[in-house]
C-alpha cells in the first residue's frame, strides 16, 4: 500500500512540474495560490528572477493584474555589465535580446503570475539583465502594457 502511495505522489508532481514550449522558451506555471498578488502595481510586470550565461536561459517572473489572461507576452531583454552600464558594440549599438512567447490558452492567468524561461543568447560580461518594451496581448486580442 506504501508503494503505491508513493507511486501515485511521485505521479502527480510529474504532472503538475510539466512544462509548455512557446515560440522562444518554456512556460512553468505557478499557481497564483502559492504567492499572493500586491494588485497595486502596473496591469502587467515581468522580473528577471535569475540568469544563466552557459545555457542561455533567463527565468522571468510574469505577473497580470489585469481581470483577463495573456495569451502572448513580448519584451526586449537587455543586458547590463557588472559597472551598471549597458553592454553596447564597438559602434554604441546597444545589445538586446526581444523575447516573445504564446500561448493557448494563456501564458499566464488573469490575477496571477508564472514563470518563464527565456532561450535567448545572453552576452559575455552581463552582471545584470533589464527588461523593456513589455507587452502582452489578453485572450479578446486588447493590448497589456505597464
Amino acid at each position: 500500500m506504501k508503494a503505491k502511495f508513493l507511486l501515485f505522489g511521485a505521479a502527480l508532481m510529474a504532472f503538475s512540474c510539466g512544462s509548455g514550449a512557446s515560440n522562444e522558451g518554456e512556460q512553468t506555471k505557478a499557481s497564483s495560490n502559492e504567492v499572493a498578488i500586491d494588485m497595486d502595481g502596473p496591469m502587467i510586470e515581468a522580473n528577471v528572477l535569475s540568469f544563466d550565461e552557459g545555457s542561455s536561459k533567463t527565468e522571468i517572473e510574469l505577473i497580470n493584474r489585469s481581470d483577463e489572461p495573456i495569451t502572448s507576452v513580448r519584451m526586449r531583454l537587455v543586458f547590463i555589465n557588472e559597472e551598471g552600464d549597458e553592454i553596447t558594440t564597438a559602434t554604441g549599438r546597444r545589445k538586446d535580446s526581444p523575447f516573445q512567447t504564446a500561448q493557448n490558452p494563456q501564458v499566464v492567468g488573469a490575477k496571477s503570475r508564472a514563470v518563464i524561461t527565456a532561450r535567448n543568447s545572453i552576452e559575455p560580461g552581463t552582471g545584470s539583465i533589464q527588461i523593456t518594451e513589455l507587452q502582452g496581448t489578453s485572450k479578446s486580442g486588447e493590448t497589456i502594457t505597464p
